[in-house]
């Protein structure tokens, strides 16, 4: 985990520990993982229906809190951000591109479990 990451995480963190927030969580083996996600002492918990799945902070690349907000820098951000885009894995998406891409990705994920 990078520096910036880990610095980034731990702001997010500050006071959550115990709370849930629905978030995407980006694996270090790329893989990408949505659910209800905790802070705990060593880590993260992810709740699924199924079940949680505890995580250490190494085997995590990225956590992206929905409705946590994102603060454009750039001309490029604000004007993909007021035509309606969502950045995602590195692309800008319509929102009926996201939701697409988003049931793939779950369908694709059921089928390999």
């Amino acid at each position: 985990m990078t520096a910036l990451l880990a610095a980034v995480l731990t702001v997010w963190a500050a006071g959550t520990q115990g709370e849930l927030h629905k978030a995407q969580v980006l694996l270090t083996n790329g893989k990408t993982l949505r659910g209800q996600v905790e802070k705990v002492e060593d880590g993260y918990v992810i709740h699924f229906e199924a079940g949680p799945i505890r995580l250490v902070n190494e085997a995590i690349k990225e956590i992206v809190v929905e409705g946590a907000g994102f603060e454009p820098t750039t001309d490029e951000e604000r004007e993909m951000l007021a035509k309606g885009r969502i950045r995602y894995k590195g692309h800008w998406l319509t929102k009926s591109s996201y939701e697409k891409k988003l049931k793939k990705e779950d369908e694709e994920r059921a089928e390999r479990l």
